[in-house]
């Protein structure tokens, strides 16, 4: 998908579920990422706050994103939330994004601690230029910027 792509229509947050023993349901999940499909959604987001994207370590990530981006097969564009709390593992799950075939990344500002607005740029900046895809900026109001 091109830089200049615009991501446009219903693109829901997808929650991660989870097995009892706390690892990824697959099949939930693909059942999940199904029904949404099948209801006419333009786009799927995952790893965001409802997908707990923030009590993953960064490898239990990369397995949710290729599963989601395998399983949905460009049946619609996926955005994978690459954020976190520093710039090097955003920029790593950032080029893991990228590499597995998602269509865009979404990337919270940091959230521990109250960063300045020239922090933020430097905070961002990297992230964005480590990969070719479109980088949608994910705020949430509960954190101070």
């Amino acid at each position: 998908m091109p830089q200049s792509a615009l991501f446009t229509g219903i693109i829901p947050p997808v929650s991660t579920i989870f097995t009892a023993d706390g690892q990824l349901d697959k099949p939930g999940t693909a059942a999940l990422i199904d029904d949404l499909i099948a209801a006419g959604v333009d786009g799927l987001f995952f790893l965001g706050s409802g997908g707990e994207f923030s009590q993953l370590s960064a490898e239990e990530r990369k397995t949710i994103a290729r599963f989601a981006i395998d399983h949905v097969d460009r049946r619609v564009p996926v955005l994978i939330g690459t954020g976190g709390t520093n710039a090097r593992e955003t920029i790593e799950l950032s080029q893991h994004a990228q590499q597995a075939g998602a269509d865009g990344i979404v990337v919270i500002n940091p959230y521990y601690w109250k960063v300045s607005e020239a922090n933020l740029i430097r905070y961002f900046e990297p992230g964005a230029e480590s990969v070719r895809l479109p980088v949608m900026i994910y705020t949430l109001s509960l954190i101070h910027i």
